[in-house]
């Protein structure tokens, strides 16, 4: 798990979609069962628990993180910051699907769509301090999820 989390949370900070996804992908099919999603409670909050929970796991690697952070018009999943003094700062935007046939690149590129749409990340890219704002947006679909991601800044 180790391996992995790191490579997620490594993929996040370089701007690296495809390890992002690769790990994640490798992460929920070893970690994640299908009667996790047995509830009435929202299917994404399952998922907004499973990240953070990864992320805290990869903490020797993150200086600062924060979940649901109220920011422009709205509120931001999940948002990190590296441990390193790179000034990078990550967005976390996640999507949820029951059904497999749908697109989930689509669904992922909606959520890039939402942070920049509701300026989640405008505060940070108008900051001297931060060098670099990197977006993603995750559909999760039960074990698969599909990860998009942009460098606005």
């Amino acid at each position: 798990m180790k391996d992995h989390t790191s490579d997620f949370v490594n993929g996040l900070f370089s701007g690296d979609s495809e390890t992002v996804e690769n790990s994640l992908n490798k992460l929920l099919a070893k970690y994640v069962s299908v009667r996790d999603f047995s509830t009435k409670a929202p299917k994404e909050n399952y998922y907004h628990g499973f990240i953070n929970g990864l992320l805290i796991n990869g903490a020797s690697l993150i200086r600062e993180q924060k979940s649901n952070l109220e920011s422009g018009n709205g509120y931001i999943n999940l948002i990190r910051k590296p441990k390193d003094a790179s000034g990078s700062i990550v967005i976390l935007e996640l999507k949820q699907t029951s059904d497999e046939d749908v697109d989930k690149g689509k669904i992922a590129i909606g959520a890039i769509e939402q942070i920049i749409r509701k300026k989640y990340a405008d505060p940070y890219i108008s900051r001297t301090d931060t060098k670099a704002v990197l977006i993603y947006g995750i559909c999760f679909c039960k074990k698969e999820c599909s990860v998009v991601s942009k460098k606005l800044k």
